[in-house]
């Protein structure tokens, strides 16, 4: 398995899903896996203060179980790398994938929020004032 960042003029892979694709991805802070030549996913994230936001994470249908694994490592491993002192992420629960990473990151010594809250976005487009 090979992780590296998504090349310059290289568009997401149709094949992954993630909700954010488009022309302004950052792509020192998006990472790709391959098994012979062929993605198999990706995760994208974004640096907040000193902290490296997680903020999708997925794989094809199929894909090798060590693909999340690899792409978690890569992207750690090159956060502290660039100063970054911690991660956040956000995991639904009721989600087998979900239960699997939240157990990952407790085996790691991560640590959960204590209570639920709900995730709030909208666009800038047209926006005024608040």
């Amino acid at each position: 398995m090979k992780v590296r960042h998504l090349r310059p003029g290289e568009d997401w892979p149709d094949t992954i899903f993630m909700g954010f694709e488009g022309p302004n991805l950052d792509r020192e802070w998006t990472w790709v896996v391959e098994e012979d030549s062929v993605v198999q996913g990706g995760l994208l994230a974004c640096p907040m203060h000193g902290v490296i936001f997680l903020m999708r994470l997925a794989t094809v249908v199929g894909a090798p179980r060590l693909a999340i694994r690899s792409l978690l490592d890569a992207a750690l491993q090159d956060s502290k790398a660039k100063g970054m002192v911690g991660y956040t992420t956000m995991i639904d629960p009721t989600t087998i994938e979900g239960r699997k990473l939240n157990k990952l990151i407790k085996r790691t010594g991560g640590l959960q929020w204590p209570r639920p809250v709900v995730l709030a976005f909208g666009a800038l487009a047209g926006l005024e004032r608040i």
